[in-house]
């Protein structure tokens, strides 16, 4: 049911596109991190939780990284 939902905010802040998803999440320091679809139902995940089990789902999926080069790239700037 999740899978085709676009996000259009996160933690209260507009998205366009995945790089300006990735800055938001990555700029969290909250214990939940909030995405809004655009008809205003949110998605809350445990930010640490989700932290603990990223490798574990990763692997599970046959899931080399947790985001592309462009956006590793991006992240150290």
């Amino acid at each position: 049911e999740l899978e085709s939902l676009r996000i259009s905010k996160v933690q209260g802040r507009r998205v366009r596109r995945l790089s300006d998803l990735v800055r938001a999440v990555d700029a969290t320091e909250d214990e939940f991190v909030v995405f809004e679809v655009r008809d205003g139902r949110q998605i809350v995940i445990d930010r640490q939780l989700a932290a603990d089990r990223a490798e574990t789902i990763l692997r599970r999926y046959g899931v080399p990284g947790d985001r592309s080069a462009d956006l590793k790239r991006k992240r150290r700037e």
